[in-house]
């Protein structure tokens, strides 16, 4: 990544992260910055469409293993559970979609 392309990143990431506690991937209960991402989950057959999809943005740098499924993390005092996760390297980071 260039040294442009860094500095664009930290500022976002400074701009709209939030504080989690996260436990698995090395650590237990330590607070690390995220981004939350929440979009329209996929579509289902039945009644209603509400569900949404929420997705926590950590950097690699952040996380001292690879996190995996079960994870868990903290936000806003709701408990959450790592159902998926993204290796992003071109933002160097981990997309984790979780599940309250």
């Amino acid at each position: 990544m260039r040294p442009d392309e860094e500095a664009a990143l930290a500022d976002i990431r400074a701009a709209f992260s939030e504080t989690v506690i996260y436990t698995g991937a090395g650590l237990a209960s330590k607070p690390i910055p995220a981004v939350r991402m929440e979009d329209g989950a996929p579509a289902f057959q039945g009644a209603g469409s509400t569900l949404r999809k929420i997705t926590f943005e950590i950097a690699q740098a952040d996380l001292p293993s690879e996190p995996r499924k079960g994870d868990l993390l903290v936000s806003d005092g709701v408990e959450c559970k790592v159902i998926d996760r993204t290796r992003r390297d071109d933002v160097a980071a981990w997309w984790l979609v979780v599940q309250a």
